[in-house]
C-alpha cells in the first residue's frame, strides 16, 4: 500500500476566527510557506503576530502522511514509499484541515489543533477522519506549538486506526 497525500487547505488573510488557517498577505500564495504552516500566533485579543511553521524539510503533507501510514501499519498493512510500484494499492489522503490556534481564557490559555482528512482507496470505503486536540496552560511557548501539533498527529493515527 502506498500513501499519497494532497494538501487542500484554504488559507485566508483575515479570517473571522483563529481556527481558520491564515497567513500574511503575500504568504497566502507562497507554497513554500503554506506547505509548512501549522498555526498563527495571536495575542490575547486575537491580533495575529506571527506564523508557526514546521521546520525546513518537513511539510504538513509529509507529517500527516506518516501519521496515516502509522495507522495502516498498526492495522497490519504493509506501507511502501513508492506509489508507482506494480500491484500496490494506493490510498489518497486529502488534507481538508490541519491547523493550530490559541484560545484565550480568563485564567488560562489553550492551544488547539484540528484536522479533517478524507482518505480514499479503491479497495475500501472512504474514511472521514476528524480530530480535535486541546491543551490548557498559563503561557504559550514555541515548544507548546510543537507539542500540540504532535498530539494532533497522534490523534490522526488513533482515529484512522479506529476506522480501519
Amino acid at each position: 500500500m502506498a500513501i499519497i497525500t494532497v494538501d487542500e487547505r484554504n488559507f485566508q488573510i483575515k479570517p473571522r476566527s483563529a481556527d481558520i488557517p491564515s497567513l500574511k498577505n503575500d504568504e497566502i500564495t507562497d507554497k513554500s510557506i503554506t506547505e509548512r504552516a501549522i498555526a498563527r500566533k495571536r495575542d490575547g485579543f486575537g491580533k495575529a503576530y506571527g506564523d508557526v511553521l514546521l521546520p525546513p524539510g518537513l511539510t504538513v503533507s509529509g507529517v500527516v502522511s506518516e501519521a496515516v501510514a502509522s495507522a495502516y501499519r498498526q492495522a497490519g498493512y504493509e506501507v511502501v514509499p513508492d506509489a508507482g510500484a506494480r500491484d500496490v494499492t494506493k490510498v489518497k489522503v486529502h488534507i481538508v484541515e490541519f491547523w493550530g490556534w490559541l484560545s484565550p481564557g480568563f485564567f488560562s490559555l489553550a492551544v488547539n489543533n484540528k484536522s479533517h482528512l478524507r482518505i480514499e482507496s479503491l479497495e475500501a470505503a472512504d474514511l472521514k477522519v476528524v480530530t480535535r486536540k486541546r491543551e490548557s496552560m498559563q503561557v504559550v511557548t514555541e515548544t507548546d506549538w510543537k507539542e500540540i501539533t504532535e498530539g494532533g498527529l497522534k490523534e490522526i493515527t488513533r482515529e484512522t486506526f479506529k476506522q480501519l
